[in-house]
């Protein structure tokens, strides 16, 4: 998985790869804007098959099989066979955005970690209705390592069956109201409180494992140290699935028939997070969850190297960062030759100066945007003492 190998071969083809990607993107930019434009849907599954070959003769595998999953998204919009239309069109807006990032990274000599991309093929996989992908080949925790003696019980009551009854009521209102985004970390709260009163009932390591491994997951996502993706929400509805099978035949069928992919599916998601305590923490340690992982610097540059902020995504802000500048010297120059008279000018200018120390920092840019900022709260200081701005300082600002 982490093997360093040459991409040589993928800089060939990297400028074809970048302009049918941008290509596609227009084309689902088009669909959404015009959904009644069918041609759009063709050209886009078009573009991203030709995608999917080029990688797949430069043999990258993780970025092949994102390309793969994001051609049978497109069809599936094309077809209406997706129910959630527009969350399956925002899923590939991101994939089609992510992976010429994750190609970059390959370009500039980092290593190819496929696991990154599991987040985005598991929600590309969601909206169509697929079965999520098992992590066997990328993520193999060991299912059979013993569990806690906190979690053994000792004495079995044999009123699983009848309390199930009654928590599955609670877990499927408190499901829909998270769903519904309805107070979510009380909804998420009242979830985990299910999940750990089924594993407290539990009389087999399986059924105990399932549960808290379950809310482990929804405890993450009370925490916010895991995102609520479409992928996410599909597994924890799934558990209702588990609930009714031990309420219709008893936990022996989570014993005999164990829900392995779902199990594995949700440690994927505890691995994930980056809380450092209480449950979470157990399970990552009872199944060295960060063993199986790369390091977390390395998951960590990893994923922020697919957060969208690429060379093209600067090259375009740089247009829109230019012209703002350009506003904000002629805001400065009807300033200086007013002599500070018209305070009214400040405030806009205060105003802009603030804006543009946030696009700077929401471009990772901080030593600009601290600079930037700094001398907007010099203006707004001197504005809200009102008097006027010494022209030394309207020209510091200048220079800045």
């Amino acid at each position: 998985m982490n093997q360093v190998i040459d991409f040589s071969t993928l800089t060939w083809v990297k400028n074809e790869l970048d302009q049918t990607l941008s290509e596609a993107r227009q084309s689902l930019e088009a669909h959404v804007e015009t959904p009644a434009d069918k041609a759009q849907l063709e050209m886009l599954a078009g573009h991203l098959h030709q995608v999917f070959g080029t990688l797949q003769m430069v043999e990258l595998y993780g970025a092949s099989l994102l390309a793969e999953e994001m051609e049978q998204v497109g069809r599936a919009i094309a077809d209406d066979s997706v129910t959630q239309h527009d969350d399956a069109c925002e899923v590939l807006m991101r994939a089609i955005l992510q992976l010429p990032d994750y190609l970059d990274r390959l370009i500039a000599g980092q290593r190819d970690i496929p696991l990154v991309l599991l987040p985005i093929l598991n929600d590309l996989r969601a909206v169509r209705g697929e079965n999520l992908l098992s992590e066997n080949s990328m993520f193999s925790p060991n299912l059979d390592v013993p569990l806690p003696e906190s979690l053994v019980r000792r004495e079995v009551t044999g009123q699983l069956q009848t309390q199930a009854r009654e928590l599955r009521h609670h877990f499927q209102r408190a499901l829909l109201g998270w769903f519904r985004g309805n107070d979510a970390r009380s909804s998420l709260n009242a979830v985990s409180g299910v999940l750990t009163s089924l594993q407290e009932l539990s009389g087999t390591a399986e059924g105990a494992r399932l549960w808290w491994i379950a809310a482990g997951v929804t405890d993450a996502l009370a925490e916010k140290s895991i995102d609520a993706s479409v992928a996410v929400k599909r597994l924890i509805g799934q558990l209702d699935r588990q609930i009714r099978r031990l309420i219709e035949h008893g936990e022996s069928a989570l014993v005999q028939d164990s829900p392995t992919d779902l199990i594995k599916n949700l440690l994927f998601y505890v691995a994930q997070s980056s809380s450092g305590g209480g449950r979470i923490a157990e399970i990552q340690a009872t199944y060295q969850l960060r063993d199986l992982l790369p390091g977390e610097a390395e998951l960590a540059s990893a994923r922020e190297s697919l957060a969208g902020q690429n060379a093209d995504l600067f090259a375009t802000v740089a247009v829109a960062v230019k012209e703002e500048l350009g506003r904000l010297k002629d805001s400065l120059d009807l300033v200086l030759r007013s002599g500070g008279e018209h305070r009214e000018k400040l405030q806009p200018l205060i105003d802009s100066l603030r804006s543009l120390g946030d696009t700077l920092g929401m471009l990772g840019l901080d030593a600009p945007r601290r600079a930037v900022v700094s001398k907007a709260e010099d203006l707004a200081a001197t504005f809200e003492a009102g008097e006027a701005p010494l022209e030394t300082s309207l020209m510091d600002v200048a220079s800045t």
